[in-house]
């Protein structure tokens, strides 16, 4: 899976140890998981590649001390419509390559004592894809004869997050940053897309700013590789998103999906942006300006500029 936008979206924000833990504690339904303190993870600010999987890269590693154990999460990000069923395969070299690492990096005189143990190692995996995920979990389902040999031979199971599986209504109940990102990532038509949207500017004042600016920054660009030749949509929706105009969020989500006839597409950009332009005039900005602000054309801006002009 070669890195992406959508790619760098996910793991801006997972890569913040706050959102980190707010995936375990609210999607990974463990024992485990309510003893673990923000102040005991830390990200591994390192990557590998395996050359056998066609430069695959490692994604988010954060290591854990608890109750004096060391324990390494690793997530794995599978954003890609297809489903991959070398999965257990893919993990396995990953974890072995950790494991190895961590080996040949502790001391020999420490790693020769009866008592020295390797961190345990923890896969997760998220998933966006559409398709149905029936890939096996547990590395000894992907072995021939499995069943005979018990815990003979070599065995895991990845926790799998996947994305589209999740209730509207259980994410927007938890309301912080990574469930609305599910939310809104979820597989969506306009009608969908329209509610989610709106229910999300409803809790998005709610935010910390740097979830906000965190959110704002994710949407556009996982929304501009969702609908590729879109960007002007996807600019005027999200500055609608970020200046909390939930009504007018229905003319651009609806432009974005090409489901309305051009006359009623251009009334309600026209309507929507015309609040964006008087507030921008407000605050003395120039048509030039608001046209790079909001992806706007410059003669639309300057004749939506002149018919506030001319009513007020």
């Amino acid at each position: 899976m070669s890195e992406n936008i959508h790619d760098k979206g996910y793991k801006r924000i997972l890569s913040k140890k706050e959102n980190f833990l707010d995936l375990l504690k609210c999607f990974v339904h463990e024992k485990w998981v309510e003893s673990i303190q923000i102040d005991n993870i830390q990200l591994i600010d390192k990557e590998f590649i395996l050359k056998d999987f066609l430069e695959r890269k490692a994604d988010i590693i954060y290591r854990c001390k608890q109750d004096g154990n060391e324990i390494i999460f690793y997530l794995l990000l599978e954003l890609q419509s297809t489903v991959d069923f070398t999965m257990p395969f893919r993990l396995l070299s990953y974890m072995t390559e950790l494991m190895k690492r961590e080996f040949l990096d502790t001391p020999a005189e420490l790693r020769e004592r009866a008592d020295f143990r390797l961190p345990a190692i923890l896969p997760i995996v998220i998933h966006n894809g559409t398709h149905q995920w029936n890939v096996v979990q547990s590395f000894s389902e992907y072995q021939n004869g499995f069943q005979m040999f018990g815990n003979h031979i070599v065995d895991f199971k990845y926790i799998l997050l996947n994305v589209n599986s999740f209730d509207d209504s259980e994410l927007f109940e938890i309301k912080n940053l990574i469930s609305i990102v599910f939310a809104l990532d979820k597989k969506s038509d306009a009608n969908r897309l329209i509610r989610t949207f709106e229910r999300t500017v409803k809790i998005f004042s709610s935010l910390s700013l740097e979830a906000q600016i965190d959110l704002t920054d994710w949407l556009k660009d996982v929304l501009i590789k969702k609908y590729p030749g879109r960007n002007k949509e996807v600019s005027y929706l999200v500055q609608l998103f970020s200046e909390g105009e939930g009504d007018n969020m229905t003319y651009a989500i609806e432009r974005l999906f090409d489901e309305i006839e051009e006359k009623g597409m251009e009334k309600g950009m026209e309507k929507g942006m015309a609040m964006i332009i008087e507030r921008m005039l407000r605050k003395g900005k120039s048509a030039e300006e608001i046209s790079d602000d909001t992806g706007m054309p410059l003669d639309q801006v300057i004749s939506l500029k002149q018919r506030l002009t001319q009513n007020n």
